[in-house]
């Protein structure tokens, strides 16, 4: 197994200026006491691989100066740190990583992990598993469930970035800016985003909507039968459960079934398409439809043809046509 050099980012735990959502709840003291059990805490199951030596240990620190970061380096008993210095916290990884290429080089490490401190749960079996990892895979990711991650390691090939090239090289930027985002929403705005996650307008199923982009605006299921699809319209309308059914207001559905007019009986084909997921849906969710919170609208469009949708049925026209 490979030697590692673990990189700790610790943030010292001055009163104040550390944990502060949790401060709001338990107090600036306390906040400051459980940053400090959980750094000490990370640093124990440290030593114990390098103890083995299985890894080596740096910590790279933030809200501290130069002299006493050595001081409580010191007091840790861990020989060698550095500064985070400045930037979002992709750009302190990476800063990383440069300053400790020379003593990976000198000390034939190849493989590079990182974690925080905030790791109450943390044990060895966690290092030496992604120890292990990084012997087949180039990169390790521990998610957490702020979105985030708990653990990054990175091989040879990741840390000498110059040689990526392809899918390896797209991955490193990938996670690089996420780490980055991440940083920025928790700085700035205190954790996570006002909103509730969603900003969806509809949900959008069958085969189209290829000619223009609805991220961010649409639920998208695609689907040639709602049986095979049904997992993912299940998780779109328990999306707009919370949405709209909550506030009283109806789930839109669009049925999108796109056809080539080149083709004999293509459009007539997707006609039928659409009654058939149409009348599927009414089935599937007949409680929403019944009362009235779950509305479909039909459409086809010429895949071979610049014009737009044609609407072929809404089941709003039926509750028009019941009213009158």
């Amino acid at each position: 197994m490979g030697k590692a050099l673990l990189i700790i980012m610790a943030k010292w735990h001055g009163f104040g200026r550390c944990k502060t959502r949790l401060s709001k709840d338990i107090g600036k003291s306390n906040s400051a006491k459980v940053q400090s059990v959980m750094t000490k805490h990370t640093i124990s199951v440290a030593k114990f691989l390098q103890e083995n030596n299985l890894i080596d240990i740096t910590i790279a620190i933030s809200g501290l100066g130069l002299g006493n970061c050595r001081r409580w380096s010191r007091e840790l008993g861990i020989k060698k740190f550095n500064l985070q210095g400045k930037g979002c916290l992709g750009e302190k990884m990476k800063r990383q990583i440069v300053i400790n290429k020379k003593f990976c080089t000198r000390h034939k490490i190849k493989n590079i992990i990182f974690i925080g401190t905030d790791l109450p749960d943390l044990c060895h079996q966690d290092l030496l598993n992604t120890l292990k990892e990084l012997q087949q895979n180039d990169l390790i990711l521990g998610p957490s469930n702020d979105g985030g991650y708990w653990l990054i390691g990175l091989s040879e090939k990741i840390i000498s970035k110059d040689k990526l090239s392809g899918l390896q090289k797209f991955t490193y930027k990938l996670i690089v800016n996420n780490i980055s985002q991440i940083d920025y929403v928790k700085s700035f705005h205190n954790g996570s985003y006002k909103d509730i996650g969603h900003a969806e307008r509809f949900i959008g199923v069958g085969i189209g909507f290829k000619e223009v982009h609805l991220r961010n605006l649409t639920y998208f299921a695609h689907l040639d039968t709602v049986e095979e699809g049904a997992p993912d319209l299940d998780v779109g309308v328990k999306i707009f459960t919370g949405l709209n059914v909550s506030q009283d207001l109806p789930i839109p559905v669009v049925i999108r079934f796109d056809y080539s007019g080149k083709v004999p009986g293509a459009k007539e084909r997707a006609i039928k398409d659409c009654e058939r997921v149409n009348n599927a849906i009414s089935i599937r969710y007949k409680n929403l439809v019944d009362q009235g919170l779950l509305h479909t609208c039909s459409t086809i469009r010429d895949r071979d043809n610049i014009h737009s949708a044609q609407i072929i049925g809404m089941s709003l026209d039926k509750k028009t046509e019941e009213a009158h």
